[in-house]
């Protein structure tokens, strides 16, 4: 019996002896060396996907976080998959710069994102319950804003700057990264500066 490529038989389904018919399977055969999957986005995850997407390269992690492999992005989107009602990628594993990645294995993949101008990146604590952002302004006043549009990226939150025309030209914002239910706009204050760590 000869296969089509070289591969890993996952599934025996006749046994030795067995009488078989022509057309009949006789096994499963998984490709160990060109390996493929399939990522599912959501709405807002499609819309926030980079428009450069095709034929991209992306990078494939272990579920410890560590980088395992390459990979290509060959096809997909522009519609909604049947069943999950999302839309799909396919995507290739790039065999040459595969460290360690195998059939069946769950990855965690990074795309890339559209480009984002005029945004702040924040932790996510800087963000209230109620979608708020607290500020200082030049006169160490507290100033807050409601940003309409919000990304999350590694334990940060994406908002735009405040379209209020009072705050064009700002290079250095002063942002409280622990917001207190006691801030009231146009409270005087003592900012602290303190590093975040990225």
């Amino acid at each position: 019996v000869k296969t089509p490529f070289k591969g890993i038989i996952i599934k025996r389904m006749v046994g030795l002896g067995q009488q078989v018919v022509e057309g009949e399977p006789l096994l499963h055969l998984i490709d160990h060396k060109n390996l493929y999957l399939d990522v599912f986005l959501s709405e807002i995850q499609w819309q926030n996907l980079s428009v450069q997407w095709l034929n991209s390269e992306t990078k494939l992690y272990s579920n410890a976080g560590e980088p395992i492999a390459m990979a290509t992005i060959v096809s997909g989107g522009h519609y909604l998959n049947s069943e999950t009602r999302q839309y799909p990628l396919s995507i290739t594993v790039n065999s040459k710069e595969n460290q360690s990645a195998f059939s069946g294995q769950f990855v965690e993949i990074r795309l890339e994102g559209k480009k984002l101008n005029n945004y702040l990146s924040l932790p996510e604590s800087a963000l209230t319950r109620e979608g708020i952002i607290w500020f200082i302004d030049q006169q160490d006043t507290l100033r807050s804003y409601q940003p309409k549009d919000i990304h999350y990226q590694n334990k940060h939150v994406l908002v735009p700057l405040p379209d209020n025309s009072e705050y064009v030209g700002y290079k250095i914002w002063q942002v409280a990264t622990v917001p207190l239910s006691s801030f009231l706009v146009g409270k005087k204050v003592e900012p602290t500066e303190v590093k975040v760590r990225n």
